[in-house]
């Protein structure tokens, strides 16, 4: 009996598991990678890339529009396809088939312009009696609103059939509920009065206008008699809007064209309200906020004393403190908020100014207003100057601990004056922004030559359709020689940004595309102007008045952006010059507002809301230079580090940099040597095979 032997291998069956066993420790150190990794995100998305939390009730919840956002300012058409919709007087076509051509000529003109949605009533049951009940629910939604419908209606408007009974009431609700809680406009198209109340269809459109949504309800007769025209009418009265009659095609196409300008999108501001003292001598304490950011808060400036009539006297100042330290220097800029629709305010003053607190206000301007010498330069407003859509005051301040500047705390005024809306407090929004000392002053360039030659054009050919931004925190980025389309409607503010740097200079032109009712804008002014980062009025403004398709209107900033314009030992004249000193995102501003006369507010928001088209382009001239080195200031108490120390600190900000990446520079060393010593190992066994074998 022959002893046990093990197993012996060949060489060729040697390097056969030599490269078997390489294999799995190959795979063995990768996955000693792959699993911290995984670990870190076991979804294998990038956070760019990460699926919504939201859940799925959330979205069954919402509204069949194709986005939430799309449903401010948008507009909701109700089409009647009741039985009565076949009589055939509509221009030698049934009321149907006309409402069909007007509408989908609706879509295909302005459907690509403003968020659109449709619902549809009848149809689908006939007009016996013993289908009343289920006529009265024959209510379709075709679509919630939506920024860019295409010929996504077309199918369901040819599909269309005239049958059936007229449920108004529950049609204009459902239409509401579509827009989801934001203001917008419902466009209903009828020929007749409502078959399915109660409730009476007056009290429905009434209590969704009276939701606090900015909810308007336009009406259009088409072909109605008498007693249709008074309830469409009444409807129009509670919720608004305004009565239209119709009565073919091309008249009905035209009216809801017309009607369905959508709603003003008006600017709420949701920053904290942080309001000042009437006491300069004991001012509204501010905190002191991080180097590099804006500090942004609204106030409610009260009414001026007797109503405003002396414009030297009567006035309103409220103050706030501002902890400072010496060096730094501060600009603040105010604007009166959109709390109703843009117009240009008849007798108003605003203005801004720093000082110490010693002594009170005596007069709203000319050098009245007590201890201002801290303030180096300053841009008000008086309507006997300026006629601003939105009004603004901005001001500087010298270098705090300076002769004239105190190095511990500033006193920040604001000051509203003259009888513009003098029995109702002024909304505002103040800017401030600390200007840290600049370590690299001696190499800023200053006196640069103006970039613009020629004139800037706007063309729509090739423009990207964007939805515009009713405020500087939401402004839509521009990229140089690009060009966008927007619409914007009566009592708007649209805000655009455009990143700068120093040695740059911006340019920017409009032009006027279709108008949905030119009369409806006789009187009013298109103003387009920049804007620098702190919002100061960068270049001059360019107005259109009564503007109508093909006008054109074009701006630049005064100089190009230079550091030293504002702070330099040459610093331009002009206040819009100098206000180009600082590089970021400058603002393009464009607004349409109702002109001269502020009792027109209330009539901008409640009437008709034309709808403009304009395209916009915008181009930054000049190549970037070296722009300032800001370095906040220290506390005198801020020991400063040692070498190691701060060596320790770079170390450790390197080591969680790579945290964030998923692998830090330690692991990776572990990882790696733990890869090594497995390919080691394999490379012993191989040789323990080989010499056994070659012993065999």
């Amino acid at each position: 009996m022959r002893a046990f032997a093990p197993f012996l291998p060949s060489r060729q069956s040697a390097v056969r598991t030599f490269f078997a066993v390489f294999a799995v420790a190959l795979l063995a150190s990768l996955s000693t990678i792959a699993v911290p990794a995984f670990a870190q995100n076991p979804t294998g998305v990038t956070r760019s890339e990460e699926p919504s939390s939201a859940s799925a009730a959330d979205s069954e919840s919402a509204p069949s529009g194709d986005s939430a956002e799309a449903q401010s300012g948008a507009t909701m058409l109700v089409l009647d396809s009741s039985g009565s919709m076949n009589v055939q007087d509509a221009g030698g076509q049934t009321r149907l088939d006309a409402a069909k051509d007007a509408t989908k000529k609706f879509v295909s003109e302005l459907g690509g312009t403003i968020p659109l949605g449709l619902v549809t009533y009848g149809g689908t049951v006939d007009e016996a009696p013993e289908n009343q009940e289920a006529g009265c629910r024959d209510i379709h939604v075709v679509s919630g609103p939506k920024e860019d419908v295409g010929d996504s209606f077309t199918g369901p408007i040819d599909d269309l059939q005239a049958k059936g009974y007229t449920p108004i009431g529950d049609s204009l609700k459902k239409a509401a509920e579509e827009l989801g809680g934001q203001h917008g406009t419902i466009v209903l198209v009828s020929d007749g009065i409502d078959t399915c109340a109660p409730p009476p269809v007056c009290e429905v459109a009434k209590e969704l206008h009276d939701q606090g949504i900015d909810l308007v309800i336009n009406t259009i007769g088409f072909n109605v008699d008498e007693e249709a025209r008074k309830e469409l009418s009444c409807i129009a009265d509670a919720a608004g809007g305004e009565y239209l009659d119709a009565g073919d095609a091309d008249s009905l196409a035209a009216m809801i064209k017309k009607a369905a300008g959508r709603a003003a999108d008006i600017y709420k501001s949701d920053v904290e309200q942080i309001e000042g003292s009437e006491d300069i001598s004991q001012p509204t304490q501010l905190p002191r906020w991080e180097s590099g950011e804006d500090f942004i808060f609204r106030a409610q400036l009260e009414p001026p004393t007797n109503g405003g009539e002396d414009t030297h006297k009567d006035f309103h100042a409220e103050s706030w403190s501002i902890p400072v330290k010496p060096g730094e220097r501060y600009v603040a800029t105010m604007y009166k908020t959109l709390d109703g629709a843009v117009v240009r305010p008849r007798s108003l003053g605003m203005k801004v100014f720093f000082g110490d607190g010693a002594e009170p206000p005596t007069g709203n301007h000319g050098g009245e207003q007590g201890s201002i010498e801290c303030t180096a330069d300053q841009d008000s407003f008086h309507t006997s100057i300026r006629s601003d859509a939105l009004p603004s005051a901005s001001a500087f301040t010298r270098e705090m601990g300076s002769e004239k500047c105190p190095d511990d705390e500033i006193v920040l005024t604001a000051m509203r004056a003259m009888t513009y809306k003098a029995d109702e407090p002024l909304d505002v929004e103040i800017l401030v922004r600390r200007i840290d000392p600049v370590t690299n002053i001696d190499d800023l360039v200053s006196g640069l030559d103006s970039e613009i030659e020629g004139e800037l054009h706007a063309n729509f050919e090739g423009a990207e359709k964007v939805r515009a931004a009713s405020w500087f925190a939401d402004a839509i980025e521009l990229e140089s020689g690009n060009t966008i389309e927007t619409d914007i409607v009566l009592g708007e503010a649209q805000v655009f940004k455009v990143p700068m740097k120093e040695g740059q200079q911006l340019a920017a032109a409009l032009k006027v595309g279709e108008v949905s009712d030119e009369d409806a804008l006789q009187y009013t002014h298109m103003n387009v102007e920049i804007l620098n980062p702190v919002r100061e009025r960068a270049g001059k403004s360019e107005s259109m008045t009564w503007p109508k398709e093909g006008d054109e209107a074009s701006t630049h900033s005064e100089s190009p952006t230079a550091y030293t314009n504002r702070f330099g030992d040459s610093a331009p004249n002009g206040a819009q010059a100098r206000a180009n000193w600082l590089e970021g995102d400058y603002y393009v501003l464009v607004t349409l507002d109702a002109g001269s006369d502020s009792n027109k507010e209330d009539d901008v928001l409640n009437g008709k809301r034309a709808t403009m088209k304009y395209a916009l382009t915008t181009k930054v001239l000049g190549d970037p230079i070296q722009g300032p080195i800001y370095e906040p200031v220290k506390d005198e108490t801020e020991a400063p580090k040692s070498d190691e120390e701060g060596a320790k600190d770079k170390t450790d900000q390197a080591a969680s940099a790579d945290e964030d990446k998923g692998l830090g520079l330690g692991t990776l060393g572990f990882l790696l040597a733990a890869a090594l010593g497995i390919i080691a190992l394999a490379v012993i066994i191989l040789v323990v095979i080989l010499l056994r074998g070659r012993s065999r």
